[in-house]
């Protein structure tokens, strides 16, 4: 790992307390609130997008609507229930990788697991984070007709974070 970002994993380590966590998760984590944390200036907490240890493909994942980290379907369902008919609609997916070098094979199983994600039914996962991502998911393509213009506007970024440098999708 770069040691500019390994300093920067050191003191987001130590500002968050996650010195109890595998340096993988620490970095996973990193990464993860780097990329939300670029976009949105709301607070949301780690635990609820990132996917930990073990889940070969997503490190992390948030579906925003309206500019806010959304941790549930029902919070979903519940924002969707107000009579407004243009939601904004993010997902986000990150991938990080503490290597210094860029693998085709990484970037493949990150985008058939994005694929698993939006296509799979029944989704079949044990990741609690994205089970719930999953269905917040299927909340708001159920309410496609509130989100602004339909799909065309909803957005779908993909963050694939290394040791090196950051590549945004």
């Amino acid at each position: 790992m770069h040691r500019i970002i390994k300093a920067h994993l050191d003191s987001f380590v130590q500002s968050q307390g996650l010195a109890a966590d595998e340096e993988s998760v620490q970095f996973e984590k990193f990464a993860t609130y780097c990329v939300l944390s670029s976009r949105y200036s709301i607070a949301f907490d780690l635990d609820d997008v990132s996917t930990g240890a073990g889940e070969d493909g997503i490190d992390g994942i948030a579906v925003v609507i309206d500019e806010v980290v959304t941790t549930s379907a029902e919070d979903a369902n519940d924002v969707f229930s107000l009579p407004r008919r243009n939601h904004d609609v993010d997902i986000q997916f990150i991938q990080a990788k503490r290597s210094e070098s860029f693998d085709l094979g990484d970037f493949l199983k990150f985008k058939e697991a994005i694929l698993r994600f939006a296509t799979q039914t029944p989704y079949v996962v044990t990741n609690e984070v994205l089970v719930e991502a999953r269905q917040i998911f299927d909340a708001v393509v159920n309410e496609v007709p509130k989100v602004r213009n339909g799909k065309r506007r909803s957005t779908l970024s993909l963050g694939l974070v290394r040791g090196s440098r950051t590549t945004q999708f």
